[in-house]
Parts: structure tokens; sequence; C-alpha cells
């Protein structure tokens, strides 16, 4: 890149970042939709994306729990003994590429401890 000021010339090495529009994909692989499920519960996600992930993170019913996963594998560890028995919850998972587009996955499971 060449930018010139009244005359003066100035060089850039730095190449333009075309920024990135494509979200990350991502599927919830374990536990199944409307399994039930108790104790402590390994949430499995598979994740790409055409840049970089930047982390994913787990929510239940609405609420963001536990830390931000910010390497493969992407999974989580749901602790369930804090639930009711027959309660039914939304587990969704969000994951977010470096350019902070984002997916998100929601399954309902139903707690039996």
């Amino acid at each position: 890149m060449i930018s010139c000021i009244t005359g003066l010339c100035f060089f850039s090495c730095e190449e333009s970042v075309q920024p990135d529009l494509q979200p990350p994909e991502l599927e919830i692989t374990y536990p199944y939709d409307q399994s039930v499920v108790s104790g402590i519960v390994t949430i499995v996600c598979s994740v790409t994306d055409n840049k970089k992930i930047e982390f994913a993170e787990l929510w239940v019913d609405e609420e963001q729990i536990g830390d931000k996963i910010y390497t493969e594998p992407y999974f989580f560890l749901w602790d369930t003994r804090g639930y009711d028995n027959y309660s039914n919850h939304l587990i969704k998972v969000r994951v977010y590429d470096t350019f902070y587009n984002f997916s998100e996955q929601s399954i309902q499971l139903t707690v039996f401890n």
C-alpha cells in the first residue's frame, strides 16, 4: 500500500484484513435432544469455522454457566445434582469465531437423579 500526502510517499507492508462474515458451524453431538440425564453430564460439540474459533460457552435455561472453552475438544460438564427430578432444561451451546460471528444450538434435557 502506498500513501502520498503533499508530495511525501509512505509505503506500508501491511496486508488489508478481509472481514469474516461467516459464522462457525456447530452441532451438539451428545447428549441427544430430549434425553433423560443424571449426575454430571458431558455435553460434547463438533465445531468448525472457515478461520479460527475463539471460544465456546454453555448456557442452561438462558444462564451462561461454567468457563468458556478456548481449545478443542469442545465439551462441557454440567452438574445436574442441584436440579429437581423430572425438570426440563434448555441446554444451549454458543460458539464464537475470532471475528465474533457466532452460532448456537439448543437441546432439551430432562433431569432424573
